[in-house]
């Protein structure tokens, strides 16, 4: 749902399969976040599945401009870009990532300094909603 020029987007809170930690964990993401975002990453990712209602304000954001975190190479492997929006959940600011060859079609993922889980107390099956900062292309 758009509100005030941003987006806001609703969902529950859901496991990941663990990547967040790996990506999370690299040194070409962690540098550029530290500097284009201004924070240090927990190393993991806070995944939420975006009710249906919301879909649409999912799609108008991945159309969003956004922050590029370039993608890199390291170890022999191949690292993508990724288009982050500064958000916010309950008050707190924190970051979704978009990767560019993401699968997710119903998931979005966040990232922030610390772990969101821990710091508000949440399952999976925990519903929030996510205000997000766009710059609309």
């Amino acid at each position: 749902m758009k509100k005030d020029g941003n987006i806001e987007i609703s969902g529950t809170v859901i496991t990941g399969i663990g990547m967040g930690v790996y990506f999370m964990s690299q040194k070409g993401y962690i540098d550029q976040i530290a500097e284009k975002l201004s924070f240090n990453p927990y190393p993991g990712t806070f995944n939420i599945r975006i009710t249906e209602d919301d879909m649409g304000a999912f799609a108008e954001l991945r159309k969003s401009k956004g922050t590029l975190i370039k993608g890199f190479e390291a170890d022999g492997k191949t690292f993508g870009d990724v288009i982050a929006h500064r958000a916010e959940i309950r008050g707190f600011g924190c970051a979704v990532v978009i990767p560019k060859l993401s699968k997710h079609k119903d998931i979005i993922e966040v990232i922030a300094d610390r772990n969101l889980r821990k710091m508000f107390d949440l399952s999976d099956g925990s519903f929030v909603t996510i205000k997000v900062y766009v710059d609309i292309k």
